[in-house]
């Protein structure tokens, strides 16, 4: 058998909430582009064409 330090709980969750504060920047860019590329489609198609 092995045995954990009494901080392995506490160092494994530290390191993925690190993780998850990384990588929210990640997740904004690819919600953020289709979404604002499909507003920017919206507006356009509330002007009228030529």
């Amino acid at each position: 058998m092995f045995t954990l330090p009494t901080t392995a709980i506490a160092d494994i969750t530290a390191e993925v909430g690190g993780i998850f504060t990384d990588s929210w920047q990640v997740v904004a860019l690819v919600v953020g582009i289709p979404l604002g590329f499909y507003i920017i489609k919206k507006v356009i198609g509330l002007f009228p064409k030529r």
